[in-house]
């Protein structure tokens, strides 16, 4: 029972509109939905899980005891704590990680997360015992691995977290009853059980580039991406072409935020050269 939980919920204008809060009003919780008014036209519009400032707004002023935002199609969920900061999907799976570990059933030890993954969930679980596999960015992938070691956890920082035993894909509303539940059972504050995770500095930047995996693949791109490294001191830079649009996606991440920012500078700059000299 989630009686005497104050929840609010995001639900995109999306898929989730209806049943998410059907769902936690089964369980007993007082419900505060937002962006639950779908027309077919304000799906993911300033709202949703990837913009998540609407639900930390709802929990600050309502006093909530978290809440959750959906995306569209209701695979993703990025939760909000009760002091209204933002829990993004590698926050979520240091919390699920942690309760699976408690109870024995995060069967192989360890959890399947992308090349996205902040450096900051590998070290907090390595202290817990549990180990990171990683794979390429989507669902698709995490899943096969979590298939291939006999994991039962895996997502990504966008919200989409697998449940191996419950589904073979994300489930926003899945995840966020998981969530509820340590919550309710922990009898502790939301923002308590993701202390043992703090999050590395890091900054991505996307650049406009048409045949990104060629462009990524010139000598020019490649020397910055490997100046770029050497100044984070330990940190990485990851670049990768979008799936969805003509762009490069620089990642930058180690111990100081300018230090990020220069690293993406001196990728982007190098990239955008190579995007004019074939122009």
């Amino acid at each position: 029972s989630f009686r005497g939980l104050r929840v609010g919920l995001d639900c995109a204008n999306g898929s989730a509109w209806a049943l998410s809060k059907a769902v936690f009003d089964a369980l007993g919780a007082e419900v505060f939905p937002i962006a639950a008014a779908p027309n077919g036209t304000n799906v993911n519009r300033g709202c949703g899980s990837t913009c998540p400032a609407l639900l930390s707004e709802l929990v600050k002023r309502e006093g909530l005891d978290l809440g959750f935002a959906f995306d569209g199609d209701g695979d993703r969920c990025i939760a909000v704590d009760e002091r209204g900061e933002v829990v993004d999907g590698d926050g979520i799976l240091y919390v699920c990680a942690r309760r699976l570990a408690g109870r024995g059933a995060l069967d192989g030890g360890g959890v399947v997360c992308t090349v996205m993954r902040n450096g900051g969930l590998v070290r907090a679980l390595a202290r817990e015992g549990i180990s990171c596999a990683e794979t390429d960015v989507g669902d698709k992938y995490v899943y096969a691995e979590l298939v291939r070691r006999g994991y039962v956890l895996g997502g990504e920082p966008s919200g989409h977290v697998i449940f191996r035993k419950y589904e073979t894909t994300g489930d926003g509303i899945l995840t966020a009853l998981f969530l509820a539940e340590a919550v309710r059972e922990s009898k502790c504050p939301f923002s308590y059980l993701t202390q043992g995770y703090v999050a590395l500095p890091r900054c991505l930047v996307n650049v406009r580039a048409a045949g990104g995996r060629e462009i990524l693949a010139r000598q020019r791109v490649q020397a910055a991406i490997a100046r770029a490294g050497e100044t984070l001191a330990g940190g990485r830079v990851f670049v990768r072409p979008s799936g969805t649009e003509p762009v490069l996606r620089i990642l930058a991440e180690g111990e100081e935020e300018g230090a990020c920012r220069l690293a993406t500078a001196l990728v982007r700059r190098a990239i955008e050269e190579e995007v004019c000299a074939g122009s």
